[in-house]
Protein backbone atom coordinates (compact mmCIF):
# COMPACT_ATOMS: atom_id res chain seq x y z
CA UNK A 1 0.00 0.00 0.00
CA UNK A 2 3.00 2.67 0.81
CA UNK A 3 4.52 1.67 -2.33
CA UNK A 4 1.99 2.21 -4.20
CA UNK A 5 1.17 5.74 -2.63
CA UNK A 6 4.96 6.44 -3.51
CA UNK A 7 4.63 5.65 -6.60
CA UNK A 8 1.44 7.55 -7.46
CA UNK A 9 3.42 10.29 -5.47
CA UNK A 10 6.09 10.84 -7.61
CA UNK A 11 4.18 10.46 -11.05
CA UNK A 12 2.24 13.45 -9.69
CA UNK A 13 5.12 15.26 -8.64
CA UNK A 14 6.79 14.63 -11.76
CA UNK A 15 3.83 15.49 -14.30
CA UNK A 16 3.52 18.78 -12.28
CA UNK A 17 7.13 19.55 -12.61
CA UNK A 18 6.77 18.92 -16.54
CA UNK A 19 3.37 20.72 -16.92
CA UNK A 20 5.29 24.09 -15.08
CA UNK A 21 7.76 23.85 -17.18
CA UNK A 22 5.95 23.38 -20.18
CA UNK A 23 4.00 26.94 -19.18
CA UNK A 24 6.86 28.77 -18.93
CA UNK A 25 8.27 27.35 -22.25
CA UNK A 26 5.48 28.32 -24.09
CA UNK A 27 5.10 31.80 -22.37
CA UNK A 28 8.67 32.82 -23.42
CA UNK A 29 8.42 31.25 -27.05
CA UNK A 30 5.01 31.02 -28.22
CA UNK A 31 3.58 34.40 -28.97
CA UNK A 32 0.40 35.31 -27.43
CA UNK A 33 0.60 32.37 -24.70
CA UNK A 34 1.05 34.60 -21.87
CA UNK A 35 -1.92 36.84 -22.62
CA UNK A 36 -4.29 33.04 -23.02
CA UNK A 37 -2.51 31.98 -19.90
CA UNK A 38 -3.93 34.86 -18.11
CA UNK A 39 -7.33 34.69 -19.31
CA UNK A 40 -7.59 30.94 -19.17
CA UNK A 41 -7.74 29.74 -15.45
CA UNK A 42 -8.03 26.11 -16.32
CA UNK A 43 -5.99 25.44 -18.51
CA UNK A 44 -4.77 21.36 -17.37
CA UNK A 45 -8.16 20.22 -17.47
CA UNK A 46 -11.01 22.36 -18.14
CA UNK A 47 -13.43 22.81 -14.86
CA UNK A 48 -12.06 21.16 -12.28
CA UNK A 49 -8.39 21.97 -12.58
Amino acid sequence: MIKRLLRWFAVATVFAFRSAREDAFLRENLAGDAEHAARTRYRLVPGPW
